[in-house]
């Protein structure tokens, strides 16, 4: 009994690494590619260990649904001679219906279409590029693998995993070169400009300068708020900008928490509250001086009204009253 556990680990490991998607045969419901659904099915296989080529065929037949349905029952009514446990013929057949052939004509098609969307992330790329190679190479011919001209006395074997590996090298660098020339300008130029010879380091730099360059973008987007409020142009140069950005951050610290305004009064005429007395409505209505906190007339600045009085009577009360005040402002409550 105490194996059981581990047991039961071990098949619910299995049950979910082989746990393949559902085949609708229609665009807008598949969640996988033809391509792809071969290859997790083989690999599932290996992990599950169906060794017999009628064992795939079933496992593959369970998990067609809808229009794949139809086209699995329509390979022997096509042809009655067909083998539908044949794992290669069936394999062969499906990618044929469901997937379109690489051919010179859809490689170059691809290809043209191998460039960075503006809502695509650079992984998201990468993993398109990676895809269509793949397409390609695979359906490469067998003469590729044959050795040409093998040095005396080299084994086949070994000079076949020279080659293989050779073909490898190549595809790893088509591969980078597709990436890198595909990717948006702002963050090809700076991959370019590394000069990586490395597939893994050119993925990771392109990484990083898509992040530095969102973040960038993120203030820019900011600073163009800010704009519409009567701020400065964005400056063209990154250093500006940067400058710019680090200069609205300090602002923003030194003033994101506004300081709390003195209150007015009371005022020293009226003793009323929220006002000064040099805007006292009922002082300026008698035409009284401004007096002291204890109410006492400042006799200095009742002179200094009378001085700045205009004949002309151009000015208000207030106006003259707030004149004069100038020249006493230190004596005032506030």
């Amino acid at each position: 009994m105490a194996g059981v556990p581990a047991a039961l680990a071990a098949h619910d490991r299995i049950r979910r690494s082989t746990d393949l998607p559902l085949f609708y045969g229609k665009k807008d419901k598949d969640t996988i590619t033809p391509y792809l659904l071969i290859d997790r099915l083989e690999k599932a296989a290996t992990i599950a260990t169906w060794d017999t080529d009628e064992r795939k065929c079933t496992e593959f037949s369970l998990i067609l649904r809808d229009q794949a349905i139809v086209w699995w029952k329509s390979l022997v009514k096509t042809n009655p001679d067909f083998n539908r446990n044949n794992w290669d013929a069936v394999k062969a057949q499906f990618l044929e219906a469901y997937e379109p052939k690489y051919t010179a004509r859809t490689t170059c098609t691809s290809f043209q279409e191998l460039f960075q969307k503006s809502t695509e992330t650079v992984h998201d790329f990468f993993l398109r590029v990676t895809e269509s190679l793949e397409k390609m190479t695979d359906a490469k011919p067998p003469q590729l693998l044959v050795v040409r001209a093998p040095p005396a006395g080299l084994d086949a074997a070994e000079g076949l995993r020279i080659k293989k590996q050779g073909l490898d090298d190549m595809e790893r660098y088509f591969l980078q070169q597709l990436f890198t020339a595909g990717l948006r300008e702002d963050i090809r130029i700076k991959v370019m400009e590394a000069g990586l010879d490395n597939l893994q380091e050119s993925l990771k730099l392109a990484r990083e300068v898509e992040v530095i360059h969102n973040d960038r973008r993120h203030h820019k987007a900011n600073i163009s708020a800010i704009n519409e409020e009567g701020q400065p142009d964005i400056p063209e140069d990154e250093a500006e900008q940067d400058r710019l950005i680090e200069a609205i951050h300090a602002h923003r610290a030194r003033n994101g928490k506004p300081k709390d305004k003195k209150k007015k009064g009371p005022c020293w005429y009226c003793k009323g509250p929220n006002h000064m007395q040099q805007n006292c409505r009922k002082r300026m209505a008698a035409k009284a001086p401004m007096v002291n906190k204890d109410g006492t007339p400042m006799k200095s600045h009742t002179s200094a009204i009378e001085e700045t009085k205009p004949t002309d009577q151009s000015h208000s009360e207030e106006d003259y009253y707030k004149m004069a005040s100038c020249s006493t402002i230190h004596h005032l409550n506030y």
